[in-house]
C-alpha cells in the first residue's frame, strides 16, 4: 500500500503487530470479533517480524512515521512491548510511532518502560481515557478509575510522551453530572483545547455489548439498521439537544490546526539535535499558551451551552474565532514542519 497523508503534512503508514484485545470494553467491537466461545483470542506477530516490516517499508518509501494499529499495544503483556522497543533501538531506527494503549496498564513503576517508549520513537500515545465520570467508566467496563486515568496522563507526559485521549462525552445514558465531570477532567488535564473531545459521541456497533444494553432498554431506534452507529435515543431527551448544540462547532479551524501541531510537536522532538532544541522549545512555549487559552474558552463555552439548555434558557453562545491566535497557531505549525523536515534531511543518527 502506498503511504498517505493527513492534514499534518507528514506522510505515514500503518502497521499491525497483533489481533485481539484484553480490554473487554462494553462499547468496542474488537471483543465481539476476536472472542471464541466467550474467550478472548489474541494473536501476535514476533517482534523480529514486526521490526523487519517497519525497516523494509521505511527504506522502500523513505518513511519515518508509523501508526501502530493494535487495539492496545501492551497486550498480551508489557514484556512483549519492552522487547519491541529493544529491537527498534538495537537496529538504530530513527523513527516516529503513534500507538494506542489502555490507561489501566501503567503505574509509577513503569517509568523504565516509558523511557524506552520515548527513546525508540513511540512519542504519541492514544490512551483510552473515555470519561471523567466514575459512572460512565463502569458503564464502559473500563479497568481504570478516574484517578488511574489522571495518573496515566501525568506519567506519560512526565516522560515526554504526548497523549491524545480517547474520549466519549455523550452516550444514551449520559446525564448532567457526567458532562460536568468529564468536561472538568479534560480541562484540569489540559486537554480541553480540542473541541473534538468535548463534542465526542459514542459510536454503537452492532452486536457489541453496548448495543445489547441499548436494545434491552428500548433505546435502539431501528434494530435492523446495522450501519448507522448513532442509531439510538438518549434516555434524557435534553442530552440530545445539548449534544446537537455542542456538535455545531465540531469542525473548526482551531481543531484542524491543533491536530497538526499535536503530531508535529512529537515528530520535531525526535529529529532536532541540541542546536535546534532551543528553537523548538520556544515554539512549544507559545503553542502551550495557545492550548491553555483555547482550553479555557472551550470549557466555559461547553458549560454555558449545557447550563442554558438544562435551564431552558436561550442558547446564545458563540464559538469565538480569535483570528490573531489562529494565525499564530498556523505560523507555529509551519515553523514546526520546516524544523522537522530540515532536521530529518540532515539524517541525524540515533542517540542510543
Amino acid at each position: 500500500e502506498q503511504p498517505y497523508e493527513e492534514p499534518n503534512d507528514i506522510p505515514y503508514t500503518s502497521i499491525c503487530t497483533s489481533r485481539g484485545c484484553y480490554g473487554n470494553c462494553s462499547f468496542c467491537c474488537a471483543n465481539t470479533i476476536s472472542k471464541h466461545d466467550g474467550v478472548v483470542m489474541w494473536r501476535g506477530r514476533t517482534v523480529e517480524s514486526v521490526v523487519d516490516e517497519i525497516e523494509s517499508v521505511s527504506k522502500k518509501y523513505n518513511l519515518f512515521s508509523f501508526c501502530i494499529m493494535d487495539s492496545s499495544i501492551e497486550d498480551p503483556n508489557k514484556e512483549r512491548l519492552d522487547s519491541l522497543c529493544n529491537e527498534i533501538m538495537k537496529r538504530k531506527l530513527n523513527l516516529f510511532f503513534r500507538i494506542e494503549t489502555r490507561a489501566s496498564s501503567y503505574k509509577s513503576t513503569d517509568t523504565k518502560l516509558l523511557k524506552k517508549l520515548y527513546h525508540c520513537g513511540m512519542r504519541f500515545a492514544i490512551v483510552g481515557i473515555e470519561s471523567g465520570s466514575k459512572k460512565m467508566l463502569e458503564l464502559y467496563r473500563k479497568k481504570a478509575t478516574v484517578n488511574d486515568n489522571k495518573t496515566c496522563l501525568e506519567l506519560f507526559k512526565k516522560n515526554g510522551i504526548f497523549v491524545q485521549p480517547g474520549f466519549i462525552m455523550f452516550n444514551p445514558y449520559t446525564d448532567y453530572s457526567d458532562l460536568e465531570e468529564s468536561a472538568k477532567f479534560l480541562y484540569d488535564s489540559s486537554e480541553a483545547y480540542r473541541w473534538e473531545w468535548l463534542s465526542s459521541r459514542l459510536s454503537v456497533y452492532y452486536n457489541s455489548e453496548m448495543w445489547h444494553y441499548l436494545k434491552e432498554d428500548n433505546l435502539i431506534i431501528d434494530p435492523d439498521n446495522i450501519v448507522d452507529d448513532h442509531n439510538y435515543y438518549f434516555k434524557n431527551e435534553k442530552m440530545k439537544d445539548i449534544c446537537s448544540a455542542i456538535n455545531i462547532y465540531r469542525t473548526n479551524e482551531f481543531d484542524i490546526e491543533f491536530k497538526r501541531s499535536d503530531y508535529l510537536e512529537c515528530a520535531a522532538s525526535i529529529f532536532c539535535d541540541s542546536s535546534e532544541r532551543e528553537q523548538l522549545g520556544l515554539h512549544l512555549i507559545n503553542l502551550n499558551r495557545i492550548r491553555q487559552l483555547r482550553g479555557e474558552h472551550n470549557f466555559k463555552l461547553f458549560m454555558f451551552i449545557t447550563d442554558s439548555i438544562r435551564k431552558g434558557l436561550p442558547n446564545e453562545s458563540k464559538f469565538i474565532m480569535d483570528k490573531s491566535m489562529l494565525d499564530s497557531l498556523k505560523r507555529i505549525n509551519s515553523e514546526l514542519l520546516e524544523l522537522t523536515n530540515r532536521a530529518r534531511a540532515n539524517k541525524k543518527t540515533c542517540a542510543w
